[in-house]
């Protein structure tokens, strides 16, 4: 006999306070019974895994090592002045294409050294075999003068560095991938020098860069 007709007869029984019982107490388990089975197919997905190609993966490293074609511009002149870089990135994913990172590195020109921190914004086409990317780059590096001995007399300070780029992202596999990229850069800074009877001056400095690298990445599970 359903609930309906159940209801019924106990209304023309003069039962209707027990029906009414037993009705809240039956849905009362169903509802219970549907809450378990939702939930044992929660835990059994959860138990399982996604798909490789499914699975989103918040974190990330990167690494670019590149070479540098860089021209510093001082006191109105141009100097060539090419040299090397390292920099690692940590990211966090803010959707399936666009990574916002926190990163740092070493960079020789010359006889000049920096060391940047900056925050990284990184943009890539979701879902493909080879990716073409963007990539920002804005912060502040510490600066020095290698030479100190022939160059006793000038002190490098550090300043605003920026970086804007685009490249290609090359899977290997489900965790690393391979990056090739091109970037234009420009660091700032001041050198704080004496001549004349230790008479102090400053003078600002910029350097203007082209970065060809290379690059990998890593997803953290």
């Amino acid at each position: 006999m359903s609930i309906a007709a159940l209801r019924s007869d106990s209304l023309h029984n003069g039962h209707f306070y027990d029906v009414k019982i037993e009705f809240a107490v039956f849905m009362k388990i169903r509802i219970i019974q549907t809450m378990l089975v939702i939930l044992t197919c929660q835990m059994g997905a959860i138990a399982q895994g996604k798909p490789d190609s499914e699975e989103k993966q918040p974190f990330s490293s990167k690494i670019y090592m590149s070479y540098i074609f860089g021209a510093q511009i001082y006191n109105d002149n141009v100097l060539y002045n090419p040299g090397v870089s390292v920099l690692f990135t940590q990211s966090y994913s803010l959707s399936g294409n666009i990574d916002l990172g926190v990163g740092s590195g070493y960079t020789s020109m010359g006889n000049e050294r920096f060391v940047p921190f900056y925050l990284e914004a990184y943009g890539f086409k979701k879902m493909s075999s080879n990716s073409p990317i963007i990539k920002f780059q804005f912060g502040y590096s510490a600066a020095w003068y290698k030479n100190t001995e022939a160059l006793s007399d000038y002190n490098l300070n550090g300043g605003i560095y920026f970086s804007a780029g685009m490249g290609r992202q090359i899977p290997l596999n489900n965790r690393y991938s391979l990056l090739f990229h091109w970037s234009y850069c420009h660091q700032s800074g001041k050198v704080d020098y004496q001549i004349f009877g230790n008479q102090d001056y400053s003078e600002q400095v910029n350097y203007d860069m082209i970065k060809i690298s290379i690059g990998f990445i890593r997803k953290n599970y």
